[in-house]
């Protein structure tokens, strides 16, 4: 490799790949880099040799020295106060590096072709200083910026190269500083407040949009928790129109008093007629969908397609390196002028799905798309780039290990994209009063007049509801069947979906569209809340997730408020857009950071006290399935247990009892419903090869060397069985 060549390094491989395609117009040389993931491309441009290599994201973590690693030995706040930040090569991208600074060495340009977005800079800037560190030679240093992975946005990016934006970088670099002070003082503290006995080698997490985000499921599950149901009672007229049956509401809805519903009815139980007392009919235009940002993008695949908001965006991502649609992660909901919606139309045209219906109804007039009112100015909504048919997709190479349901995450954004430029859709609303005696009720009905993006966006669905075909006008009289007096009770509200919680994040400033569905899987990881099973993805906390609110919310409210995190979050924007700058940010929120962390301290009793007990409540429930008897010292259960390798069953009433007997470490150990004669505790059954022995934990023996063994009615029936 000759000296002086142009380097360029990609966030992706895939993304190396292509860049590396349609710059050398498919005329590329691949060569094996030093980590075998991330090969480089080399070709000829305009007479200058080029290479191309990538990093796998992040190649530095922040973190402390090592010095100031040590749990008890360190008070977390000097976490927030006095410790350093340094930067870490991340173990796993060792060789990303060397690969990086092999290929600088001879280089005398780089070119930055990362993400345009916060994270994608600082990764740029990362890359920069690898390079600076081998090879100062190096003066000219460029980013490219493009906004999907197609030939025009790769070529338009080429030949207009731009300053890497430092302020993108240090708003990304700020975050994660905060981050990681608040996230591991709180959590150090948070962790060696409960009795280790009880805690065990558990580690309470804490972070500064994972907390605010887990009290959102909690504050929703707790308000199911505490609803009491109230009776109502309403009434209903079942009234006859040209021969049908028509259900009709009390206008009056509902009441809580019986007395006024009951009175009602007695007044009108035994009526035969009914009049009309109105009738209106209004139209409504229901407009398109506005254009797809990241929120959007995962609210929709999470609700529509049942798949949780981080597999979205892998997806997204897979899909944007594939070249078929635009990069996933931006705030924007308006198309700038430079995006040709018109060519985007007619490459789809020919589409076998929704050609047609671009042909009839997009093409052939003046586009007027909608718009909302977010631009970050950095990318374009997400969009298609290439019209690509059902069965072409799934049998690309990078798609292939997805499955079916990459081709229904770009039907989304296809048909999204579509809507979005759409006429509205017309509907019809009618509603028809009438008087029974002096009770009012009413029918409504709804109707589509016009289909306009419903005929290609059936995730938006309209449930009409027809009227009697007979006209009715003021005064007419209709049959009343029967008047009936209906209780009910209130009920309590649903669990947060996933795409609620998401749509509630974006709301109140908690995370960024790019982190929301970071912050989601956190909670589910640490095992603070799950998603529960069906279609509606509800989020229910765990026992320790809602004590740990609770436990916090007794000390330190503060921590639980998404207000704190959604202004750190508006002055990190700050440091994008050049007002504020990175050390500004950093330290008015390590004073405001200080400040909640005494607080947490001041008041640590009743964290640790809640938690104690919560803790030591929930591992009793988990334990009372492995319960195999009574301790003969002191009453309490005998648990089967396991630590690390180690397996025994032990006192549940440990510390205060110590009762213990060890238990062989290999093979499978089965608890059975047979009780020893002797001390009443359920047998234990070791399989080791082809033979089976028994052990009775409570009698602190193995069955073989019982002098009952012969006689045992225990032993006699599990033998039966085999």
């Amino acid at each position: 490799m000759a000296y002086g060549c142009f380097l360029g390094v990609a966030e992706k491989p895939s993304v190396a790949r292509r860049i590396s395609q349609i710059l050398s117009g498919g005329k590329v040389a691949k060569f094996e880099g030093i980590s075998k993931y991330n090969p480089v491309y080399s070709f000829k441009f305009n007479g200058d040799e080029y290479r191309i290599t990538s990093v796998l994201g992040h190649i530095l973590e922040s973190d402390f020295p090592d010095e100031f690693n040590s749990w008890r030995a360190v008070d977390p706040l000097f976490l927030i106060t006095d410790v350093p930040v340094i930067k870490k090569i991340i173990k796993e991208n060792l060789k990303v590096v060397k690969n990086i600074q092999k290929e600088a060495k001879n280089a005398k340009e780089l070119i930055i072709m990362t993400d345009y977005d916060r994270e994608g800079e600082n990764i740029g800037i990362e890359v920069l200083n690898m390079v600076l560190s081998v090879n100062k030679k190096i003066k000219n240093v460029k980013r490219m910026k493009f906004s999907a992975v197609t030939r025009p946005e790769v070529m338009s990016g080429f030949k207009a190269l731009i300053d890497p934006d430092r302020n993108l970088s240090d708003a990304a670099e700020a975050r994660q500083e905060i981050d990681l002070r608040l996230g591991a003082a709180f959590t150090r503290k948070a962790t060696l407040s409960i009795d280790s006995r009880i805690r065990g080698k558990d580690i309470i997490s804490i972070g500064p949009v994972q907390t605010p985000t887990l009290g959102l499921v909690v504050e929703r599950w707790e308000s199911i928790q505490e609803f009491v149901p109230r009776d109502f009672w309403t009434l209903k007229a079942l009234l006859k129109i040209n021969g049908e049956v028509v259900e009709a509401d009390w206008a009056e809805g509902r009441t809580f008093e019986k007395e006024k519903a009951a009175e009602a009815y007695n007044r009108i139980k035994d009526e035969k007629e009914a009049f009309v007392k109105s009738v209106t009919e209004k139209k409504n235009m229901m407009r398109p969908p506005k254009p797809m940002n990241t929120i959007t993008l995962t609210k929709l695949v999470t609700q529509i397609l049942n798949i949780s908001s981080e597999k979205c965006m892998y997806i997204a991502e897979a899909l944007y390196n594939a070249g078929i649609i635009s990069y996933p992660r931006t705030e924007t909901e308006k198309y700038p002028d430079s995006l040709d919606l018109n060519k985007i139309l007619s490459d789809h045209k020919p589409h076998s799905v929704w050609g047609n219906y671009i042909e009839q109804n997009l093409i052939k007039k003046p586009l007027k798309p909608t718009s909302g009112k977010r631009d970050d100015k950095a990318h374009p909504p997400i969009h298609p780039t290439t019209s690509i048919e059902k069965s072409t997709l799934q049998n690309m190479p990078e798609l292939k290990k997805i499955g079916a349901i990459a081709w229904a995450v770009y039907e989304l954004v296809i048909r999204h994209f579509l809507a979005t430029l759409s006429d509205s859709a017309e509907l019809k609303r009618s509603n028809i009063k009438f008087t029974i005696k002096e009770e009012l009720f009413k029918i409504t009905g709804l109707r589509i007049i016009k289909e306009g993006f419903l005929e290609i966006y059936p995730y938006q669905k309209v449930s009409e509801t027809f009227l009697p075909k007979k006209e009715l006008k003021i005064g007419d009289i209709v049959l009343v069947e029967k008047i009936e007096l209906k209780a009910g009770k209130t009920v309590p509200p649903k669990l947060l979906r996933e795409s609620e919680l998401i749509r509630l994040m974006d709301k109140l400033g908690l995370g960024t569209d790019a982190t929301i569905p970071q912050h989601i899987q956190t909670n589910i990881k640490r095992s603070y809340f799950r998603v529960l099973k069906g279609k509606s993805r509800f989020i229910e906390p765990t026992g320790r997730g809602a004590a740990l609110i609770r436990s916090l919310k007794k000390s330190v409210p503060m921590i639980v408020d998404p207000e704190i995190r959604a202004y750190i979050e508006s002055q990190i924007s700050k440091i994008s857009k050049g007002d504020l700058t990175y050390e500004q940010v950093v330290n008015e929120a390590r004073e405001k950071i200080s400040e909640i962390f005494l607080t947490f301290s001041k008041n640590i009793s009743a964290y640790s006290e809640e938690m104690n007990k919560s803790i030591a409540e929930e591992k009793g429930k988990q334990l009372k399935t492995k319960k195999v008897g009574k301790c003969p010292i002191c009453g309490e259960n005998l648990i089967a247990k396991k630590v690390g390798e180690k397996r025994f069953i032990g006192c549940s009433g440990y510390p205060s009892c110590n009762w213990i007997f060890p238990l062989p470490r290999e093979k499978k150990i089965k608890i059975g419903k047979n009780l020893c004669p002797k001390c009443g505790s359920k047998l234990l059954y070791w399989y080791r090869d082809d033979r089976v022995f028994e052990i009775c934990a409570g009698c602190k023996t193995w069955c073989w060397k019982c002098d009952e063994r012969e006689t045992c009615p225990a032993l006699k029936k599990e033998k039966s069985k085999t």
